[in-house]
């Protein structure tokens, strides 16, 4: 029987099936009859500490690294040898922010996301009847990455601007229905939005308390990001003005400021307000903030790939996207892009945020938003690394962001990273991202569970 892809965070990895043959390569050997490999002389980015050890065996026997040695030192006779001559392997990644459920467009998502070294996605948000068509899709298609969902959001009284995947809740008695209901649903998570009371907030809380489920999401909109973090919210999504409003005066304004501002004058409006708004920061007071996150071990997904307005799209780029959702970037980016001096000054504020979360140890995880704006699977993690080493992180904690920490959070200690007993999801790389991040997109392979989803092709040494 196969075991399902989707509930409670920690429930096995399914392989990906179709270690298609390799033979007929010079530089690799026919499949393993045991499905074990061998890479040989790669350059190996374990994640454990910064840099990376050069000239390495890696071998991977039933789904986890079994061994680890100087180049020449392993034999396996049953094994696939792999030449990783002038490559690098390092641990798959997550986006740890993505909405990969919506539309039941979930086997063509994460095979996107699998093309692109992505071996797992957390879902924030999708409605009950998508969650349940994944998890059908999913038992039908072992050879995709794994996904943690939430289920819909957990939402305030009915609105009429209300995301279609949000829960609208009239009062406490209700919140707490509801994320019993999702609870006995099994999501992994329960997200809280923008519209949840302090109370309700707070029996949300404690049903996820109760039923040892974490709880993540936005910081409401009546509530502070210090009373968000000390009661136990596992993560805050979005590198936003949740984030600096407690250290401004008055600061509880300055998010639904923003919003009619962005309603009444598009991306150029938001950005203005926002720039007034942050002027006004007390920044010794958002430090002293943030290091006490930093000591709750509260997370934080900055989502910069939604958050910078300034960044280029191609054409090539937005051809990736749904024709739906490109005609929506096309329409957004105008407006994002008609008052360009405002724009780059609001996205170097969120950058300064970035770099401010990181000095004072808050913990970030790596996640898009997709299929918001422009976004596309997979392709969206590559930038949203690269986004972070603009913000100031060097590219081996850039890295970690989307690789150790998100197995950190899910509390994984044998994923994301390379060591013997580890699970074997990897990406082998043409080029070194940590001589530069945007290298990540360089993927020669991926292996999901000791398993090719991408298989490695002749490896011919040039330049690297």
């Amino acid at each position: 029987m196969v075991p399902r892809r989707l509930g409670r965070a920690g429930r096995a990895f399914l392989a990906l099936a179709g270690a298609a043959a390799l033979s007929g390569c010079q530089t690799i050997a026919p499949v393993a009859a045991d499905g074990s490999t061998l890479i040989r002389n790669v350059t190996v980015m374990s994640m454990e500490k910064p840099g990376s050890a050069a000239a390495q065996d890696l071998l991977i026997v039933d789904g986890r690294v079994a061994a680890q040695g100087a180049a020449g030192t392993l034999r396996r006779a049953s094994a696939t040898v792999i030449d990783g001559t002038g490559r690098y392997v390092m641990p798959g990644m997550w986006d740890m922010h993505s909405h990969a459920l919506l539309e039941n467009r979930v086997v063509d998502t994460l095979t996107k996301y699998a093309d692109h070294g992505v071996v797992g996605v957390r879902d924030l948000g999708s409605t009950l009847e998508e969650l349940q068509s994944a998890r059908d899709a999913l038992k039908m298609n072992a050879d995709l990455p794994e996904v943690v969902a939430a289920g819909p959001l957990l939402d305030g009284p009915r609105q009429p601007w209300m995301q279609r995947m949000a829960l609208p809740l009239a009062d406490v008695s209700e919140a707490r229905a509801a994320a019993e209901r999702l609870a006995s649903a099994e999501v992994d998570f329960l997200k809280v939005y923008n519209n949840l009371s302090r109370e309700q907030f707070a029996a949300v809380a404690e049903v996820a308390r109760a039923r040892g489920l974490p709880f993540a999401g936005h910081v409401p909109f009546r509530l502070s990001l210090e009373e968000v973090s000390a009661a136990g919210q596992a993560s805050i999504e979005h590198a936003g003005t949740q984030l600096v409003a407690d250290c401004i005066e008055g600061g509880q304004r300055a998010i639904p400021a923003e919003l009619n501002a962005w309603i009444s004058r598009g991306y150029p409006g938001r950005s203005e307000e926002r720039l007034q708004w942050w002027a006004k920061r007390d920044i010794a007071g958002c430090r002293a903030l943030y290091r006490r996150m930093a000591a709750r071990q509260t997370w934080v997904t900055p989502t910069l790939t939604n958050e910078i307005q300034g960044v280029t799209w191609s054409d090539e780029s937005i051809a990736l996207l749904p024709a739906r959702q490109a005609e929506a970037c096309r329409s957004n980016l105008k407006s994002i892009n008609s008052n360009a001096a405002v724009r780059d000054a609001a996205d170097q504020l969120v950058l300064d945020l970035v770099r401010e979360l990181a000095a004072n140890g808050v913990p970030l995880l790596a996640g898009t938003d997709v299929p918001n704006g422009c976004l596309a699977p997979g392709d969206s993690l590559h930038l949203e690394l690269e986004l972070m080493v603009r913000a100031g992180l060097s590219s081996w904690e850039a890295l970690k962001t989307a690789t150790r920490n998100p197995a950190l959070f899910l509390k994984r200690p044998q994923e994301g990273l390379i060591r013997v007993g580890a699970v074997a999801n990897l990406v082998l790389l043409d080029r070194n991202p940590l001589d530069h991040i945007r290298n990540t997109r360089s993927v020669a392979g991926v292996m999901l569970r000791g398993k090719w989803h991408r298989k490695p092709q002749p490896n011919v040494v040039s330049g690297l």
